[in-house]
């Protein structure tokens, strides 16, 4: 009987020290990784809040909206693709001399960790083609970096008021 009791104990000593040998393992490699270099991954902007907001006219372009944030790493928003419409182009308003104007942009820089506000009146999405919606309704986007490569959101379609 006490060869059978040493044996057991014997068993579940080794048993332990494996499940310690694993644990420290897990442990010092999550260590070394937490001193290492942002990775293109680790560096990526954010985007959330995006929306469009429904054309008044039928047939008139829509607007984009959205707030990005970006990464530890300042990257270029190229463009954005949306389903369903013709194309989707960056814009900027200003306003010279008491008129406002709108010029498209070819990219759009998304420094280093700092927001960025697509927003009615400044930075924006005009899309092109987009067919006919109801507010409340979800549209897929695709956000291309030149860094971070393509980021899929959702928004969501709101009434023109």
């Amino acid at each position: 009987m006490m060869e059978e009791y040493m044996a057991i104990r014997t068993r579940y000593f080794g048993i332990l020290a494996c499940a310690a040998a694993l644990f420290l393992l897990a442990f010092a490699t999550s260590i070394a990784k937490a001193g290492t270099v942002a990775t293109p991954q680790d560096s990526s902007p954010s985007i959330t809040q995006a929306i469009v907001r429904l054309a008044v006219i039928p047939g008139r372009p829509a607007a984009g909206y959205a707030n990005i944030t970006g990464g530890s790493l300042q990257d270029r928003l190229l463009a954005v693709e949306i389903d369903g419409a013709a194309r989707a182009e960056l814009h900027e308003t200003s306003h010279v001399d008491g008129v406002m104007k709108m010029r498209r942009l070819d990219a759009l820089v998304i420094p280093s960790n700092r927001k960025v506000l697509l927003r009615a009146g400044g930075l924006h999405l005009m899309i092109f083609g987009l067919p006919d919606m109801t507010p409340g309704q979800t549209i897929p986007m695709r956000f291309l970096f030149e860094n971070a490569g393509t980021i899929e959101v959702v928004a969501i379609a709101r009434a023109s008021n």
